[in-house]
């Protein structure tokens, strides 16, 4: 707890539409289960506090531009 609150980690997931698989993450760590894909905190970034903004990247490796894709963020 911080004087801002409760602290949330990150917590962002979306579902490929094709082959696509994930080569390389920075600024978190990527869960994957066939299509879907988590991208959690690292452990050097384990909280954010209410309202705070970070970044993450990753490296993709499909044989097709992918239609489009919806994240979903959540804590």
């Amino acid at each position: 707890m911080t004087s801002m609150g409760r602290r949330a980690a990150l917590r962002v997931s979306w579902r490929w539409s094709g082959d696509e698989r994930v080569q390389t993450v920075w600024g978190g760590v990527a869960e994957t289960a066939g299509a879907d894909v988590v991208v959690r905190n690292a452990p050097y970034n384990g909280a954010l506090a209410p309202g705070a903004v970070t970044t993450f990247g990753l490296l993709v490796v499909s044989n097709a531009v992918p239609d489009g894709l919806t994240m979903a963020c959540d804590s």
